[in-house]
């Protein structure tokens, strides 16, 4: 997209959103306009929701889940403990069951003890 592109764009958006700032709008009225406004906002535009929270596992469920075999991906098979962490990382980062687990794994103690046990911080 140009930089004039971008501009023009920018331009049309004020415009709009002052009518909606500048009309007798209040009330009811003015959050319906602006719940309509919103929702016909592409969702590749809207902010982004912060992440969620995750509670990591303890040790024992960690082990538990290192033990658990990836299911599927270019690793599918192999023990979630034996994959590259950088790989589990990217992988955490959409969401579904296995990997709502693999966020939790990724945060608990023990896996951070092992990642700088085996990666020590300086060690290219």
């Amino acid at each position: 997209m140009s930089i004039q592109a971008r501009i023009d764009g920018r331009r049309q958006a004020e415009l709009m959103l002052d009518l909606g700032l500048e009309s007798d709008l209040v009330g009811d009225s003015a959050e319906a306009f602006w719940q309509a406004v919103v929702k016909r906002i592409p969702t590749q535009y809207l902010p982004r929701q912060p992440a969620k929270e995750v509670n990591p596992f303890n040790d024992v469920d960690s082990k538990q889940f290192g033990c658990r075999p990836m299911p599927y991906g270019k690793h599918a098979g192999a023990r979630v403990d034996s994959v590259d962490i950088a790989y589990l990382s990217w992988l955490a980062d959409n969401d579904d069951p296995f990997r709502a687990g693999l966020k939790r794994y990724l945060r608990s103690e023990r896996v951070k003890i092992e990642t700088t046990l085996d990666h020590p911080l300086g060690d290219d």
